[in-house]
């Protein structure tokens, strides 16, 4: 059954290099360090790998007159796999329909002493152990970026300890492999990315999971920020982090209120053609705020430490 071959991935020998995946139908695509982990646990594709899956399951109708085990797994898979296409994803696509039909098969060997005339029990087993295996691996996932993203705690550090100890023992396997489930996915993708020193982490406006590509210490995602369609989060991030930041802080609000009010008298006093002198003197004001603003700073993150620490 061709549809369970998985995916082959031929990993980059340079950070600037592509990974490429070759599916079984003979196309291919490229993907940057850690792009498929990214695609796999999108929101969007996530959804259809889990709630639209059991949606299916759900909805149909049982099934009589099949003659054996084989001929039930081959056309209710066949069929479910018709039904879940990803065009945007064909990674998570290709990887669903190969751990689905290890679920399947482990079923299968489950039940090889009994005849089952009704499918829909039977593909409602098959989705749990499925789905058992998802779970796990956005978990584990979930837990790493969790840890990178200074958001962990003590279990989400024990779990990603556990998995950079299983990537860093398959790192010298890793070239072209073939990859058929969920777990596999994990092992392999984040081997490579612990390779090139990048990090899984959450993207600190929209909560997506993403892979830095640049620096390890980048805090927002070059997706569609949710506040705009139209820009990125590394774009805005910032910018919707101070303004929360400012509705929550009266000083934060005060120094962002104080430092506009300097730049427009700036700008009004070059618009009025008044001397270079006035316009020194607001520039000798914005540079004194900030100075205070970031000495203030300094010093309550300081207290915060020295409290944390004693």
């Amino acid at each position: 059954m061709g549809f369970a071959q998985g995916i082959d991935i031929c990993y980059g020998s340079t950070k600037d290099d592509r990974n490429v995946v070759f599916f079984q139908d003979g196309t291919q695509k490229d993907y940057r360090v850690g792009g498929i982990l990214e695609e796999v646990m999108r929101d969007d594709v996530a959804e259809i790998l889990v709630d639209r899956v059991r949606e299916w399951i759900d909805k149909e109708e049982p099934k009589t007159g099949i003659s054996s085990a084989k001929a039930l797994l081959r056309s209710e898979y066949l069929r479910l796999c018709e039904a879940i296409e990803i065009p945007q994803a064909p990674s998570a696509c290709a990887l669903f329909r190969s751990t689905f039909y290890e679920a399947l098969m482990r079923e299968l060997i489950r039940r090889k002493d009994r005849e089952e005339e009704e499918n829909s029990a039977f593909l409602k087993e098959c989705y749990e152990t499925y789905i058992d295996e998802y779970a796990t691996f956005a978990g584990f996932v979930e837990a790493v970026a969790a840890s990178n993203s200074g958001v962990g705690d003590e279990q989400t550090e024990l779990i990603t300890s556990m998995v950079e100890d299983w990537a860093d023992h398959a790192r010298e396997k890793l070239s072209t492999l073939r990859v058929t489930n969920w777990l596999s996915l994990l092992l392999a993708e984040y081997s490579h990315i612990r390779k090139r020193k990048k990090r899984i982490r959450f993207c600190a406006n929209c909560g997506r999971i993403f892979v830095p590509q640049k620096r390890s210490d980048t805090i927002y995602c070059d997706g569609p920020a949710p506040q705009n369609m139209s820009r990125c989060c590394n774009e805005i991030g910032a910018q919707m982090r101070r303004k929360r930041k400012r509705g929550d802080d009266g000083d934060e609000r005060a120094h962002h209120n104080t430092i506009c009010r300097l730049h427009n008298m700036v700008r009004r006093a070059r618009s009025r053609g008044d001397g270079k002198d006035l316009i020194e003197y607001y520039r000798r004001k914005i540079d004194a705020e900030m100075l205070r603003y970031e000495n203030e700073k300094h010093a309550i993150d300081s207290n915060i430490n020295n409290s944390e620490e004693g």
